[in-house]
């Protein structure tokens, strides 16, 4: 059987016959996944994938093809040279071997963990809830996942890479006479990330502070929105950086590079360089040499990402914020999105908070044109606070506004904790005067 080396270097040479330049990407990954589903084991699986991308410029046009059948490299080729025809003109050349980057993506206590501890872990989460909350209908998800890359091309690039993920989340529904609350908390890192009691007891208090439903008015109010719901305003920022979505002229940034669009205590990065985050590696997805970007610095618009073709269009360079898997072309993504946090505690943000509204999720991914940072979403759940104490669970609730609107004139304050939401490192934001509709108002 041949090894990826040799399948990668075998489909390189092939494709050199028949183009200017090209560009392999192999891809295995391994996921294991233990799911939990009304509060009982539901199942246990190991999936496995194997992939191979090829990346052509011929005739000065992008060509692209995909294969999971290891026996059709030929035919992968093929496929490349006649997409070429109908591809977009090349703005880019491929990279050569970049700079050494030393980030920490892939840990052997993931390889390592047996899917035995996984269903432990969920077991005791499990189990805390339905002791502090009889009533709970609990589902979880743990999963572990090892991918591995060799990236080749025929400047001379050649790279092998291997990461590590975990992640979990847990989802709980409670029904009741005032109708149904589900409650969310999840983690994702390349180092092994578990639930524990501190999880389940968090959670659980939620919930007891939910069974009392109080009336809101509908009327501007201070707004805080905690860490795990702020990816739902910072997705409208991340639209908007994206170098493809400039290109394309759809984003509101365009022509705006140094100018104060927000606060100018809001300093955002996109920085693939930590160690253990979600969307950390030393090379981007194109070989391209992994860097800290800044995007937004004192409130002021830094610049976009791209990869090479987005950048090549714009006539600058790549940010190496490439992203693909074997089966797509690259294109430019934000990695680790990491928002500087502020001086205040939420505790105290809570405290100085005469009547207002703290949101913990929404539900749905939101309405309106959020590529231009209007929002509209429906808060899952919130809790109305009164002279700095919760008085209640809000329910029925529509929260709306417009991301760089609230970022720039509205913005009291931003904790000083900081939480990771997937690939985002926030802390929560303390808002006034945002737009509330209630049912019951």
């Amino acid at each position: 059987m041949k090894t990826s080396s040799q399948i990668a270097e075998r489909v390189l040479a092939l494709a050199r016959k028949k183009a200017e330049a090209a560009e392999v990407l192999f891809q295995e990954s391994e996921e294991s996944p233990v799911v939990f589903r009304a509060n009982h084991l539901h199942s246990m699986e190991t999936k496995f994938t194997t992939g191979l991308g090829l990346r052509i410029v011929k005739d000065g046009r992008i060509g692209f093809s995909c294969t999971t059948d290891m026996n059709k490299t030929e035919e992968l080729v093929e496929n490349a040279a006649l997409s070429a025809k109908y591809g977009q003109k090349a703005a880019f050349a491929f990279p050569k071997k970049p700079e050494k980057v030393e980030v920490e993506v892939l840990s052997p206590e993931v390889k390592g963990v047996r899917p035995e501890a996984f269903v432990e872990s969920g077991e005791k989460v499990i189990s805390t809830l339905l002791s502090e909350v009889p009533e709970i209908k609990c589902d979880a998800k743990l999963v572990k996942s090892t991918a591995r890359f060799r990236l080749l091309n025929s400047a001379g690039l050649h790279k092998r890479l291997e990461r590590t993920l975990s992640h979990f989340e847990i989802e709980g529904l409670v029904v009741g006479e005032d109708g149904l609350l589900w409650i969310y908390k999840g983690k994702s890192s390349r180092k092994l990330v578990l639930p524990d009691r501190k999880t389940a007891i968090k959670l659980a208090e939620r919930v007891k502070l939910a069974r009392r439903i109080v009336n809101l008015p509908s009327k501007p109010l201070p707004v805080l929105f905690a860490a795990e719901a702020m990816p739902n305003l910072w997705f409208a920022l991340v639209m908007g950086v994206n170098g493809k979505t400039a290109q394309k002229g759809a984003s509101p940034l365009v022509g705006k590079i140094g100018e104060r669009l927000l606060d100018e205590r809001v300093a955002i990065t996109d920085d693939p360089t930590l160690d253990w985050g979600v969307g950390s590696s030393p090379w981007d997805d194109e070989g391209v040499k992994s860097r800290k970007n800044v995007l937004f610095d004192k409130g002021v618009f830094q610049g976009f990402l791209y990869d090479l073709q987005t950048a090549g269009l714009a006539g600058t360079m790549s940010t190496g914020n490439a992203r693909r898997s074997f089966s797509t072309q690259p294109y430019p993504s934000v990695t680790n999105l990491v928002v500087k946090p502020g001086t205040d505690k939420i505790d105290n943000l809570i405290n100085g908070m005469n009547e207002g509204v703290l949101i913990y999720n929404v539900i749905g991914g939101g309405q309106s044109n959020l590529l231009a940072g209007d929002f509209s979403l429906n808060i899952g759940l919130g809790f109305k606070i009164e002279k700095g104490k919760i008085a209640g669970r809000v329910k029925d609730v529509m929260v709306s506004g417009n991301v760089y609107a609230l970022l720039k004139n509205n913005l009291l304050a931003l904790s000083k904790e900081t939480e990771w939401v997937d690939a985002i490192k926030t802390p929560s934001a303390l808002f006034k005067d945002v737009s509330l509709a209630a049912k019951s108002g």
